[in-house]
């Protein structure tokens, strides 16, 4: 029994080994196009400081065709597309690579000490432009008002009464008619007592 569980530790051992091997000499395809993606990104922002623009763009662009980039490597590769994009005076797709970092990092915000004053300018007005956008969009959505509640009375009650109504109406009408019209209309007169003949007298 000892021995097969020597046996077992040993092939353990040697798989463990082996793949170590492999995973040192044949990393993942992710892990290795971060790995090249983050050399091009240094020396792509290198030739940018000597003016080297289109050379510079170059390699961002072959980094970002990669499959398997981090977010940070990204937003870095957009950062620096926007900055020299911006010092080619094309300022409108500066504002597009720009954009994009804000969509991926919202709290991005321009490095004081390495970022140059235009550049920080720049930026302060794309994010500006950005929040108006945000507040216009926002200011075309309609509220939702609160309709009043409306007490609905019952209309069975009130019909009742109406009817009451005009039935007491039409009521005293024909007492009225029967009071004062026995006389085909004319003024009432009070009629007058006859009086009996006086009795003869004796002889």
């Amino acid at each position: 029994m000892r021995q097969q569980m020597a046996i077992l530790k040993s092939r353990f051992l040697h798989l463990s080994l082996l793949l170590l091997f492999v995973l040192i000499y044949f990393p993942p395809a992710a892990v290795l196009a971060q790995y090249r993606c983050a050399q091009e990104m240094a020396e792509a922002e290198r030739i940018y400081r000597q003016g080297q623009y289109d050379e510079a763009e170059q390699m961002i662009n072959r980094c970002l065709a990669r499959t398997g980039l981090s977010k940070t490597d990204s937003v870095q590769a957009f950062l620096l597309l926007a900055k020299i994009h911006l010092s080619q005076t094309q300022r409108d797709q500066a504002e597009a690579d720009l954009r994009t970092v804000l969509r991926l990092s919202p709290a991005w915000r321009p490095d004081p000490t390495s970022d140059t004053p235009s550049f920080r300018r720049f930026a302060e007005d794309v994010m500006k432009k950005i929040e108006e956008e945000r507040k216009q969009q926002a200011a075309k959505v309609p509220e939702q008002k609160q309709e009043p509640i409306q007490v609905k009375k019952p209309r069975g009650k009130s019909k009742t009464w109406l009817w009451i109504g005009l039935g007491t109406v039409a009521l005293g009408g024909g007492v009225a008619i029967l009071a004062g019209g026995g006389n085909g209309g004319g003024p009432t007169t009070t009629p007058t007592e006859e009086r009996l003949p006086n009795p003869p007298g004796t002889p």
